[in-house]
């Protein structure tokens, strides 16, 4: 309504409690729920894996995609959907938990708000076009269990500045930082035997990459235009 907490005369031991009124509550798969809350939280409950979405069956939020701006997960979710964040375009803050093995195709594409990212260190998986357009993204940290990346997984993350890869991975396919204009340095894994062609395409900020003696192969324009 307006007021302050001075307004209400309230001392400082007091303690408050808010209760967000939802708006919408749902499933999301066999033992997964979804709640969204009028202050724009999403929160994804229960255990195993979400459902996976199509262009012709969007996940049930979607209709409020431009109003969630945060998601949480429980423990015991296992797998985010494909599609299942697509153009939530308002989105801060993705609290990925440590139970997620993949995060599927297209699963964070053009959330251009989510300003940083961590990929627990149980995730394998980062889906083809899996953070596609997160043109405000600065920063991605990637666990100590990653083996595989899809194709322009990170296209156009142009706020991205440094990426360090874990030991774990050893194939960058193609165009996985295609567009990552702000990108500055790149440090790969020991592992590293591939790079695919335009991984690095258009990085034209690069000023610095750490390569070790393993990779015996750079595809066709991995680094033009840098």
């Amino acid at each position: 309504d307006g007021r302050t907490l001075a307004d209400y005369n309230i001392q400082k031991e007091t303690t408050i409690h808010v209760t967000y009124t939802f708006i919408e509550t749902g499933i999301c798969g066999n033992n997964a729920k979804w709640k969204l809350y009028k202050n724009g939280f999403l929160d994804i409950t229960g255990s195993g894996a979400m459902a996976d979405y199509t262009m012709s069956d969007l996940p049930p939020w979607y209709k409020y995609r431009e109003d969630i701006t945060k998601i949480s997960f429980i423990d015991g979710i296992t797998t985010i959907g494909k599609l299942a964040f697509k153009d939530c375009t308002n989105l801060i803050t993705a609290q990925i938990p440590s139970t997620v093995t993949d995060i599927g195709n297209e699963a964070f594409m053009n959330c251009e708000s989510l300003d940083n990212i961590v990929i627990p260190d149980t995730t394998t998986d980062i889906g083809i076009n899996a953070f596609y357009g997160c043109s405000g993204m600065k920063t991605v940290r990637f666990g100590d269990q990653l083996t595989y990346i899809g194709q322009k997984a990170f296209y156009h993350c142009s706020s991205l500045e440094r990426i360090t890869l874990p030991d774990s991975f050893s194939n960058l396919g193609s165009s996985i930082f295609e567009e990552c204009t702000s990108l500055k340095n790149v440090v790969f894994s020991r592992n590293q035997t591939r790079i695919d062609s335009k991984a690095f395409y258009g990085c034209t900020s690069l000023a610095s990459i750490t390569l070790y003696k393993n990779v015996t192969s750079v595809g066709p324009q991995a680094f033009e235009n840098t």
